[in-house]
């Protein structure tokens, strides 16, 4: 609560500069996580259309792309949605959200990046097992 002030308002308590730093240095967190996840999907912009495939799951790929962060990991966007959660739940300082990450990561691994994986395989055969025994698939 505050103390009345005159002309009606409540004046808040100044907070401790520890405080004011810790709540800075949050803000900052959650602004390094987005960053992180906008970095990750600019990834995609930046290396898979000029390879002449797409970003879009829903249409088919055309070629493996095996350079920039795909020579490091199979899958860089992912990674920083991971990391980018990650980012989130220590700038909001949220277990919750560092919770989530669990189910978040099964889902991402079993549904999406499985399925992913065996229709590169189908698709490209030789080509993507290559790639894939080369590349790991996070990092």
């Amino acid at each position: 609560m505050g103390a009345r002030v005159p002309g009606g308002a409540r004046h808040r308590p100044d907070l401790s500069p520890g405080l004011r730093a810790g709540r800075a240095a949050a803000r900052l967190d959650r602004r390094r996580g987005l960053r992180g996840r906008i970095r990750a999907r600019g990834f995609g912009d930046r290396y898979l259309p000029p390879a002449g495939t797409q970003i879009q799951t829903h249409k088919p790929s055309t070629t493996i792309v095996a350079h920039g962060p795909y020579a490091v990991t199979r899958n860089p966007i992912y990674l920083g949605m991971v990391l980018g959660q990650v980012g989130l739940a220590i700038g909001f300082d949220s277990l919750w959200i560092l919770i989530m990450l669990v189910p978040f990561s099964f889902v991402l691994r079993h549904g999406v990046i499985a399925r992913e994986e065996a229709y590169l395989e189908r698709k490209f055969g030789r080509v993507y097992l290559d790639y894939k025994s080369r590349t790991r698939r996070w990092i």
